[in-house]
């Protein structure tokens, strides 16, 4: 078992509308943040959040048909520093002691990132990371925020790594799938809708077959879940994934 450490991936979807750029929903965050700052007191040690592009990120990179010029990527890394910011503050007010790191700043080289992130928790802070623009050796990349939850959570050796969307959990049929393994729930997901340059929730699920089985307890839940992922062994809601 990992310590009591937990990565969250707070979906785009969760407190954005994917279908109208750079729109936002104040309330989803704070209900997030409330359960953030709860589980914090209640059974967690440490937090790492990790929050996508939403109708932010996503949409600079989908206005400019990728990151191919500069400035696609200087326009994409300012619209999402500029969403860590509301979701840093968001969290503050809400009694989160939240950091805001800069993902882009590592340029590359990912080893370093984990280390980071562990630093800022071992001090009782929680570090926010976003996905966001990236330069490898290729060139300017989209660095996914599921990718970066998958490695933290493995990184880290936390005890539960929790996605947070904009649905209850994963769907089948237009019911929530309360207990699937991982490589039977890439056969049931759907594409997302809005925009989306990441592949949506089958990349998501597909990003995590060979790290699941190092991470106990792996969730898929609504925001209205997230503090019962966080904190319950069998929480009521929400889709557990095994490896």
């Amino acid at each position: 078992m990992g310590r009591a450490w937990a990565v969250v991936k707070l979906g785009g979807s969760a407190f954005t509308d994917k279908s109208k750029p750079f729109s936002l929903d104040r309330r989803a965050l704070e209900m997030i943040g409330r359960a953030l700052r709860k589980a914090l007191s209640d059974c967690l040690e440490g937090i790492a959040l990790i929050h996508g592009g939403g109708s932010f990120g996503h949409y600079v990179v989908s206005e400019h048909g990728g990151l191919s010029s500069r400035d696609a990527f200087c326009q994409t890394v300012f619209f999402m520093r500029e969403l860590n910011q509301i979701v840093v503050e968001t969290l503050i007010l809400c009694g989160v002691p939240a950091v805001g790191i800069d993902t882009h700043a590592f340029v590359g080289r990912l080893e370093d990132m984990s280390r980071v992130v562990e630093a800022y928790m071992e001090r009782g802070l929680v570090p926010v990371l976003y996905g966001d623009a990236f330069i490898t050796a290729k060139g300017f990349e989209v660095l996914s925020g599921d990718f970066i939850a998958w490695r933290l959570a493995r990184d880290l050796r936390a005890r539960t790594l929790v996605f947070v969307t904009g649905v209850g959990g994963l769907l089948k049929d237009g019911e929530v799938v309360r207990r699937i393994r991982i490589s039977e729930a890439l056969k049931v997901v759907s594409s997302s809708r809005g925009y989306d340059v990441t592949g949506g929730m089958a990349s998501k699920i597909a990003m995590g077959i060979d790290i699941a089985r190092e991470i106990p307890r792996i969730h898929i839940v609504g925001k209205e879940c997230l503090y019962q992922a966080l904190c319950e062994e069998e929480p009521s809601c929400g889709t557990r994934l095994e490896p």
